[in-house]
Protein backbone atom coordinates (compact mmCIF):
# COMPACT_ATOMS: atom_id res chain seq x y z
CA UNK A 1 0.00 0.00 0.00
CA UNK A 2 1.38 3.40 -0.98
CA UNK A 3 1.95 6.30 1.43
CA UNK A 4 -0.85 8.17 -0.28
CA UNK A 5 -3.25 5.28 0.34
CA UNK A 6 -2.18 5.00 4.01
CA UNK A 7 -2.77 8.71 4.49
CA UNK A 8 -6.36 8.27 3.43
CA UNK A 9 -6.93 5.72 6.23
CA UNK A 10 -5.65 8.00 9.04
CA UNK A 11 -7.95 10.67 10.50
CA UNK A 12 -5.78 13.49 11.85
CA UNK A 13 -8.56 16.07 12.10
CA UNK A 14 -8.74 15.98 15.93
CA UNK A 15 -5.03 16.49 16.64
CA UNK A 16 -4.17 19.74 18.48
CA UNK A 17 -7.81 20.79 18.93
CA UNK A 18 -10.21 19.82 21.74
CA UNK A 19 -8.02 17.19 23.39
CA UNK A 20 -5.03 19.49 23.29
CA UNK A 21 -7.10 22.35 24.72
CA UNK A 22 -8.36 20.12 27.53
CA UNK A 23 -4.82 19.08 28.37
CA UNK A 24 -3.70 22.71 28.47
CA UNK A 25 -6.66 23.67 30.66
CA UNK A 26 -5.87 20.86 33.11
CA UNK A 27 -2.13 21.56 33.20
CA UNK A 28 -2.24 25.33 33.62
CA UNK A 29 -5.69 26.19 34.93
CA UNK A 30 -5.90 28.78 32.15
CA UNK A 31 -9.06 28.65 30.08
CA UNK A 32 -8.49 28.39 26.33
CA UNK A 33 -11.09 29.90 24.05
CA UNK A 34 -12.80 27.29 21.83
CA UNK A 35 -12.04 27.35 18.14
CA UNK A 36 -14.59 28.99 15.92
CA UNK A 37 -15.71 26.55 13.25
CA UNK A 38 -17.33 28.97 10.83
CA UNK A 39 -15.46 30.85 8.13
CA UNK A 40 -12.36 29.94 6.18
CA UNK A 41 -10.13 32.15 8.35
CA UNK A 42 -10.92 30.06 11.46
CA UNK A 43 -9.99 26.69 10.02
CA UNK A 44 -6.79 25.23 11.43
CA UNK A 45 -4.14 23.39 9.46
CA UNK A 46 -5.34 20.22 7.73
CA UNK A 47 -2.08 18.54 6.78
CA UNK A 48 -0.12 16.32 9.15
CA UNK A 49 2.90 18.62 8.95
CA UNK A 50 0.76 21.69 9.68
CA UNK A 51 -0.96 20.02 12.61
CA UNK A 52 2.36 18.96 14.06
CA UNK A 53 3.72 22.50 13.80
CA UNK A 54 0.58 23.91 15.44
CA UNK A 55 0.93 21.43 18.29
CA UNK A 56 4.56 22.39 18.88
CA UNK A 57 3.61 26.08 18.89
CA UNK A 58 0.81 25.37 21.37
CA UNK A 59 3.17 23.54 23.74
CA UNK A 60 5.69 26.37 23.49
CA UNK A 61 2.99 28.85 24.50
CA UNK A 62 2.08 26.71 27.52
CA UNK A 63 5.73 26.50 28.57
CA UNK A 64 6.10 30.27 28.17
CA UNK A 65 3.01 30.90 30.33
CA UNK A 66 4.29 28.50 32.98
CA UNK A 67 7.67 30.24 33.04
CA UNK A 68 6.02 33.64 33.48
CA UNK A 69 3.91 32.32 36.35
CA UNK A 70 6.99 30.78 37.94
CA UNK A 71 8.85 34.10 37.74
CA UNK A 72 5.95 35.93 39.36
CA UNK A 73 5.81 33.44 42.25
CA UNK A 74 9.59 33.64 42.77
CA UNK A 75 9.34 37.44 42.98
CA UNK A 76 7.29 37.02 46.18
CA UNK A 77 9.42 34.25 47.66
CA UNK A 78 10.20 35.09 51.31
CA UNK A 79 7.85 38.10 51.37
CA UNK A 80 5.72 38.57 54.47
CA UNK A 81 1.96 38.26 54.05
CA UNK A 82 0.11 41.56 54.21
CA UNK A 83 -3.53 41.49 55.29
CA UNK A 84 -6.32 43.76 56.38
CA UNK A 85 -6.99 42.79 60.01
CA UNK A 86 -9.80 43.65 62.38
CA UNK A 87 -8.16 46.30 64.58
CA UNK A 88 -10.07 44.92 67.59
CA UNK A 89 -8.21 41.63 67.20
CA UNK A 90 -4.81 43.32 67.35
CA UNK A 91 -3.44 43.97 70.84
CA UNK A 92 -0.67 46.31 71.95
CA UNK A 93 2.61 44.70 72.94
CA UNK A 94 3.31 44.46 76.67
CA UNK A 95 6.62 46.21 75.89
CA UNK A 96 4.95 49.09 74.10
CA UNK A 97 6.59 52.36 75.09
CA UNK A 98 3.76 54.68 74.16
CA UNK A 99 2.22 56.51 77.12
CA UNK A 100 -1.47 57.37 76.93
CA UNK A 101 -0.52 61.05 76.62
CA UNK A 102 1.09 60.27 73.25
CA UNK A 103 -2.37 59.45 71.88
CA UNK A 104 -3.71 62.85 72.87
CA UNK A 105 -1.08 65.00 71.17
CA UNK A 106 -1.67 67.21 68.10
CA UNK A 107 0.74 64.96 66.18
CA UNK A 108 -1.39 61.90 66.85
CA UNK A 109 -4.60 63.71 65.93
CA UNK A 110 -3.01 64.73 62.63
CA UNK A 111 -2.00 61.12 61.97
CA UNK A 112 -5.51 59.95 62.80
CA UNK A 113 -7.06 62.45 60.37
CA UNK A 114 -4.64 61.37 57.64
CA UNK A 115 -5.50 57.69 58.10
CA UNK A 116 -9.26 58.40 58.11
CA UNK A 117 -8.94 60.45 54.91
CA UNK A 118 -7.07 57.58 53.21
CA UNK A 119 -9.56 55.00 54.42
CA UNK A 120 -6.88 53.16 56.40
CA UNK A 121 -3.16 53.06 57.10
CA UNK A 122 -1.19 53.13 53.86
CA UNK A 123 2.04 52.13 55.63
CA UNK A 124 1.50 48.69 57.19
CA UNK A 125 2.16 47.98 60.83
CA UNK A 126 3.89 44.73 61.82
CA UNK A 127 2.29 42.08 64.01
CA UNK A 128 2.91 38.54 65.21
CA UNK A 129 0.21 35.89 65.73
CA UNK A 130 -0.78 35.23 69.34
CA UNK A 131 -0.46 31.49 69.84
CA UNK A 132 -3.72 29.64 70.47
CA UNK A 133 -5.93 32.57 69.41
CA UNK A 134 -7.09 34.35 66.28
CA UNK A 135 -5.52 37.59 67.54
CA UNK A 136 -2.25 39.40 66.86
CA UNK A 137 0.28 41.44 68.86
CA UNK A 138 1.84 44.65 67.55
CA UNK A 139 5.57 44.51 66.84
CA UNK A 140 5.67 48.14 65.75
CA UNK A 141 3.08 50.66 64.60
CA UNK A 142 1.11 51.20 67.82
CA UNK A 143 -0.01 54.71 66.83
CA UNK A 144 -1.24 53.57 63.41
CA UNK A 145 -3.09 50.69 65.06
CA UNK A 146 -4.70 53.01 67.64
CA UNK A 147 -5.77 55.44 64.90
CA UNK A 148 -7.46 52.62 62.95
CA UNK A 149 -9.05 51.31 66.15
CA UNK A 150 -10.46 54.74 67.03
CA UNK A 151 -11.85 55.17 63.51
CA UNK A 152 -13.30 51.62 63.35
CA UNK A 153 -11.14 50.88 60.32
CA UNK A 154 -9.29 47.64 59.50
CA UNK A 155 -5.55 47.86 59.97
CA UNK A 156 -3.13 46.88 57.20
CA UNK A 157 -0.44 44.67 58.71
CA UNK A 158 2.62 42.58 57.89
CA UNK A 159 2.38 39.24 59.70
CA UNK A 160 5.46 37.42 60.97
CA UNK A 161 5.85 34.88 63.77
CA UNK A 162 8.74 35.68 66.14
CA UNK A 163 9.88 35.09 69.72
CA UNK A 164 9.82 37.71 72.50
CA UNK A 165 13.47 38.75 72.18
CA UNK A 166 13.18 39.22 68.41
CA UNK A 167 9.97 41.21 68.82
CA UNK A 168 11.58 43.50 71.40
CA UNK A 169 14.72 44.02 69.28
CA UNK A 170 12.70 44.86 66.16
CA UNK A 171 10.40 47.18 68.10
CA UNK A 172 13.38 48.95 69.65
CA UNK A 173 15.14 49.37 66.29
CA UNK A 174 12.03 50.84 64.67
CA UNK A 175 11.38 53.11 67.66
CA UNK A 176 14.90 54.55 67.65
CA UNK A 177 14.48 55.52 63.99
CA UNK A 178 11.42 57.65 64.77
CA UNK A 179 11.87 61.40 65.02
CA UNK A 180 9.18 61.75 67.72
CA UNK A 181 10.65 59.23 70.14
CA UNK A 182 10.62 60.48 73.74
CA UNK A 183 13.41 59.41 76.14
CA UNK A 184 10.96 58.59 78.94
CA UNK A 185 8.96 56.26 76.71
CA UNK A 186 12.13 54.51 75.56
CA UNK A 187 13.23 54.16 79.18
CA UNK A 188 9.87 52.60 80.06
CA UNK A 189 10.38 50.00 77.36
CA UNK A 190 13.86 49.08 78.62
CA UNK A 191 12.74 48.98 82.27
CA UNK A 192 9.80 46.72 81.42
CA UNK A 193 12.04 44.33 79.51
CA UNK A 194 14.24 43.95 82.60
CA UNK A 195 11.21 43.48 84.86
CA UNK A 196 9.91 40.75 82.56
CA UNK A 197 13.39 39.14 82.64
CA UNK A 198 13.61 39.30 78.87
CA UNK A 199 17.30 40.08 79.37
CA UNK A 200 19.42 39.19 82.42
CA UNK A 201 21.10 42.59 82.67
CA UNK A 202 21.41 46.04 81.12
CA UNK A 203 24.70 45.02 79.53
CA UNK A 204 23.19 41.94 77.88
CA UNK A 205 20.24 43.99 76.67
CA UNK A 206 22.53 46.61 75.17
CA UNK A 207 24.59 43.93 73.41
CA UNK A 208 21.48 42.34 71.91
CA UNK A 209 20.07 45.67 70.73
CA UNK A 210 23.37 47.12 69.57
CA UNK A 211 23.11 50.22 71.76
CA UNK A 212 25.28 51.88 74.40
CA UNK A 213 24.82 50.35 77.86
CA UNK A 214 25.40 53.67 79.66
CA UNK A 215 22.63 55.26 77.56
CA UNK A 216 20.22 52.46 78.49
CA UNK A 217 21.16 52.90 82.16
CA UNK A 218 20.47 56.63 82.03
CA UNK A 219 17.07 56.09 80.40
CA UNK A 220 16.09 53.56 83.06
CA UNK A 221 17.29 55.96 85.80
CA UNK A 222 14.85 58.52 84.41
CA UNK A 223 11.94 56.09 84.71
CA UNK A 224 13.01 55.15 88.25
CA UNK A 225 12.81 58.75 89.51
CA UNK A 226 10.48 59.20 92.51
CA UNK A 227 6.83 59.93 91.57
CA UNK A 228 7.08 63.34 93.27
CA UNK A 229 9.80 64.44 90.83
CA UNK A 230 7.90 63.11 87.83
CA UNK A 231 4.74 64.95 88.92
CA UNK A 232 6.65 68.22 89.08
CA UNK A 233 6.71 68.20 85.28
CA UNK A 234 3.57 68.74 83.23
CA UNK A 235 4.39 65.37 81.64
CA UNK A 236 7.29 62.93 82.10
CA UNK A 237 7.59 63.12 78.31
CA UNK A 238 9.03 66.62 78.80
CA UNK A 239 12.10 65.33 80.64
CA UNK A 240 15.21 65.57 78.45
CA UNK A 241 17.60 62.65 78.07
CA UNK A 242 20.44 64.27 80.02
CA UNK A 243 18.17 65.42 82.87
CA UNK A 244 17.16 62.03 84.23
CA UNK A 245 20.53 60.93 85.58
CA UNK A 246 21.26 64.37 87.02
CA UNK A 247 17.93 64.39 88.87
CA UNK A 248 18.62 60.88 90.18
CA UNK A 249 22.02 61.99 91.54
CA UNK A 250 20.44 65.13 93.03
CA UNK A 251 17.81 63.02 94.78
CA UNK A 252 20.51 60.82 96.27
CA UNK A 253 22.42 63.88 97.47
CA UNK A 254 19.52 65.89 98.89
CA UNK A 255 17.00 63.29 99.99
CA UNK A 256 13.64 64.81 100.94
CA UNK A 257 14.69 68.37 100.07
CA UNK A 258 14.32 67.83 96.33
CA UNK A 259 11.04 65.98 96.90
CA UNK A 260 9.69 68.93 98.90
CA UNK A 261 10.62 71.31 96.09
CA UNK A 262 8.99 68.98 93.55
CA UNK A 263 5.78 68.99 95.60
CA UNK A 264 5.78 72.81 95.71
CA UNK A 265 6.14 72.96 91.92
CA UNK A 266 3.30 70.48 91.41
CA UNK A 267 1.09 72.49 93.78
CA UNK A 268 1.82 75.70 91.87
CA UNK A 269 0.90 73.98 88.61
CA UNK A 270 -2.39 72.71 90.04
CA UNK A 271 -3.22 76.30 90.97
CA UNK A 272 -2.79 77.36 87.34
CA UNK A 273 0.86 78.33 87.07
CA UNK A 274 2.49 77.54 83.73
CA UNK A 275 5.99 76.32 84.52
CA UNK A 276 8.17 75.25 81.55
CA UNK A 277 10.02 71.97 81.86
CA UNK A 278 13.42 73.72 81.79
CA UNK A 279 12.36 75.90 84.73
CA UNK A 280 11.23 72.83 86.70
CA UNK A 281 14.58 71.17 86.11
CA UNK A 282 16.58 74.24 87.18
CA UNK A 283 14.56 74.64 90.37
CA UNK A 284 15.02 71.00 91.31
CA UNK A 285 18.74 71.08 90.59
CA UNK A 286 19.15 74.31 92.59
CA UNK A 287 18.19 72.39 95.73
CA UNK A 288 21.20 70.09 95.39
CA UNK A 289 23.64 73.02 95.00
CA UNK A 290 22.34 75.07 97.94
CA UNK A 291 21.76 72.41 100.58
CA UNK A 292 23.81 69.55 101.95
CA UNK A 293 22.27 66.14 102.49
CA UNK A 294 22.50 64.12 105.67
CA UNK A 295 25.54 61.84 105.94
CA UNK A 296 25.19 58.33 104.57
CA UNK A 297 26.64 55.40 106.47
CA UNK A 298 27.65 52.25 104.57
CA UNK A 299 28.97 49.04 106.07
CA UNK A 300 30.31 45.78 104.70
CA UNK A 301 32.46 42.79 105.65
CA UNK A 302 35.64 44.64 104.61
CA UNK A 303 35.00 47.87 106.51
CA UNK A 304 32.75 50.85 107.15
CA UNK A 305 32.24 54.10 105.24
CA UNK A 306 30.59 57.44 106.01
CA UNK A 307 29.74 59.74 103.11
CA UNK A 308 29.20 63.44 103.87
CA UNK A 309 27.66 65.65 101.16
CA UNK A 310 28.48 69.35 101.05
CA UNK A 311 27.13 72.36 99.22
CA UNK A 312 27.77 72.70 95.51
CA UNK A 313 27.69 68.94 94.88
CA UNK A 314 30.76 68.04 96.97
CA UNK A 315 31.19 64.84 98.96
CA UNK A 316 33.68 63.43 101.49
CA UNK A 317 34.10 59.71 102.09
CA UNK A 318 35.70 58.33 105.27
CA UNK A 319 36.41 54.59 105.12
CA UNK A 320 37.94 52.43 107.85
CA UNK A 321 39.27 48.88 107.89
CA UNK A 322 40.62 48.77 104.33
CA UNK A 323 43.38 46.39 103.29
CA UNK A 324 45.94 47.31 100.65
CA UNK A 325 44.02 45.26 98.10
CA UNK A 326 40.80 47.09 98.93
CA UNK A 327 42.56 50.46 98.66
CA UNK A 328 43.70 49.58 95.14
CA UNK A 329 40.17 48.44 94.26
CA UNK A 330 38.74 51.68 95.67
CA UNK A 331 41.08 53.77 93.53
CA UNK A 332 39.87 51.94 90.44
CA UNK A 333 36.20 52.35 91.37
CA UNK A 334 36.57 56.09 92.01
CA UNK A 335 38.38 56.54 88.67
CA UNK A 336 35.58 54.77 86.81
CA UNK A 337 32.97 56.79 88.69
CA UNK A 338 34.59 60.11 87.78
CA UNK A 339 34.97 59.11 84.14
CA UNK A 340 31.31 58.08 83.76
CA UNK A 341 28.78 60.44 82.21
CA UNK A 342 26.06 62.20 84.18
Amino acid sequence: MSLKDKKGLVDLSSLGTKRRRDERRTATGVAVAPEVESGPASRGPRTALGLHAATLYSDAEVRRENELLKQRVEAFDGALPVRQLDAKKVRASKWANRMEQSFQSPQFRALEEEIVAAGGNVQPIKVRPVEGTDEYEVVFGHRRHRACLNAALPVLALIAPMDDASLFAEMDRENRERADLRPFEQGMQYARALEEKLFPSIRKMAEKLGVDASGVSRLIAMVDLPPEILKAFASPLDIHFDWGNKLAVAHTATGDRILDEAARIADEREKGAAIPAAKVFSRLMAVSTTAAAAPTELAGAAGKAVVKYGRGGSAKIHITGLSKVKVAQLDGLISKFLESEG
